[in-house]
């Protein structure tokens, strides 16, 4: 997987200053800001939360290859992900039990 940014330049001077460079973004890859958040907070994980992270990661990850029709949340190291699917007055809950290796509906 590759990922890149776009960056626009510019030059600046105020007043008598060294001229200096002004970076603007102007494409960042998909939820980039997000990975890296995530990343930072993973260090301080434990197992069981790196373990649950992964299920939901890889869980949303075939749910989009498969295109399914449902809104697909952020994925967090806890034991349960709710799912959209186009209703304001009903979501769908999944969990699953580490210890026990089940999942529940």
């Amino acid at each position: 997987k590759i990922n890149f940014f776009a960056i626009k330049m510019e030059v600046w001077k105020i007043g008598s200053s060294e001229p200096a460079p002004k970076f603007h973004i102007i494409s960042k890859p998909n939820n980039w800001t997000k990975s890296v958040k995530q990343s930072v907070q993973t260090s301080a994980l434990t197992d069981t939360k790196l373990l649950q992270l992964k299920f939901w990661d890889d869980f949303k990850q075939y749910a989009q290859d498969k295109n399914f029709n449902l809104r697909l949340r952020k994925t967090n190291p806890q034991h349960w992900y709710d799912l959209s699917f186009g209703r304001t007055d009903c979501h769908i809950g999944l969990t699953i039990n580490s210890q026990k290796k089940r999942t529940c509906l």
